[in-house]
């Protein structure tokens, strides 16, 4: 009797063995998986950041919506700084 609880126990570990490999290979493919889509991830997030310094500094370049308009406004007639085409 012993010996075949012995052997039925033994049977359920190669069984529980089996699975936990199987369950640890496929959430290995899985942790690789997700990997690299966060890699793929971080790399659009590095390129867009990397745009927005690149827009921030356009950006920085351009005249302000005051500023143009105050350079239309001086070169209107009869205001100061204002210079006749010829």
């Amino acid at each position: 009797m012993a010996s075949a609880v012995f052997v039925l126990q033994r049977g359920i570990v190669a069984h529980l063995h089996e699975e936990l490999s199987s369950s640890t290979e496929r959430l290995q493919a899985e942790l690789a998986e997700w990997q690299g889509r966060c890699e793929a991830l971080e790399g659009q997030l590095q390129a867009q950041q990397a745009h927005s310094s690149q827009l921030e500094q356009d950006l920085k370049t351009r005249p302000t919506l005051q500023q143009v308009m105050t350079t239309l406004f001086l070169q209107l007639p009869g205001q100061q700084g204002y210079t006749k085409q010829v």
